[in-house]
């Protein structure tokens, strides 16, 4: 399911924003993008959103301000100026001057004083890291949750459309076979054959006995019975209905193999138009 969720924590020092993103994705699918002088933290961002989502490819992104600069600390190289300091005493001495070195000019060679970033305060840090992120996927998970209640009134609806096209298909069925003794007793007639009476009902009662889809009538009925059960259960269930789903897909599949007559036919058509707008829709459930 798509949604969007953002999170923000602020200390005297530190303002973090964390922001995450949602499509439909079959099962869960991270991506975070941080300071890298954070990453030590990614691991534990990424049980986070586990423990808190269960499908979807999820984008987070980790924006941090450090209110009074980055924490730096001064590095003096005191050999490299030492080395500074000896040379330059070599060269006024090869040149006749007086020495003038003074630690200003020491100072301002290369690399003798450089700014090096402090190591950040990893715990410290994640005490607003971890607020941030878990506000932003309870937003998340509070949009999705809208979301998932249209959809929601979406495959109920077409569970009924499903429901109907299988109670016609029931009310066809029992004509099957009288129409087929009909057909079969018209095409004999036609070519002038006769067949023996009990030859001819073995050969109906065979028909009867591959064109019999009351199995597969009830199982689909049973499976439209759990697929609204699991509507209304709490926790994830979009893997379930997947599997839920290709079950009525099978049932729908044979029954249609079955079957003789063309309005049954007809109708099975419709039944798997349905049951493919259902799978679709149920890739966007968690």
């Amino acid at each position: 399911m798509t949604g969007y969720g953002r999170g923000e924590a602020q200390s005297d020092t530190l303002d973090i924003i964390v922001e995450v993103k949602a499509v439909n994705n079959k099962f869960l699918d991270t991506n975070i993008r941080m300071p890298r002088e954070l990453s030590a933290l990614e691991d534990r961002l990424r049980k986070l959103m586990a423990t808190t989502l269960d499908r979807g490819k999820v984008d987070m992104y980790v924006t941090v301000d450090w209110l009074k600069g980055a924490p730096r600390r001064v590095a003096v190289d005191e050999s490299l100026a030492r080395a500074y300091y000896e040379a330059l005493g070599l060269l006024a001495a090869d040149l006749g001057l007086e020495p003038d070195i003074g630690v200003g000019r020491l100072a301002s060679f290369p690399d003798v004083i450089n700014l090096k970033d402090v190591p950040p305060d990893l715990e410290g840090i994640w005490t607003l890291l971890g607020k941030a992120a878990d506000d932003s996927l309870k937003a998340l998970v509070v949009m999705r949750e809208s979301e998932g209640r249209a959809l929601v009134k979406d495959l109920e609806k077409r569970l009924r459309t499903v429901a109907d096209h299988l109670g016609e298909v029931e009310k066809l069925l029992p004509e099957g076979m009288p129409a087929y003794r009909e057909k079969l007793m018209r095409r004999l007639e036609e070519i002038k054959l006769t067949v023996d009476e009990a030859r001819f009902a073995q050969e109906v009662a065979l028909m009867a006995e591959r064109c019999d889809c009351t199995e597969e009538t009830v199982r689909l009925r049973s499976h439209i019975g759990q697929f609204e059960g699991m509507l209304k259960a709490e926790g994830p269930i979009g893997r379930k209905m997947d599997f839920l789903v290709q079950e009525m897909n099978r049932e729908t599949n044979t029954i249609g193999s079955k079957s003789q007559d063309v309005r049954i036919t007809g109708f099975v058509l419709e039944l798997k138009s349905e049951i493919e707008k259902i799978r679709e829709q149920i890739q966007n459930i968690e």
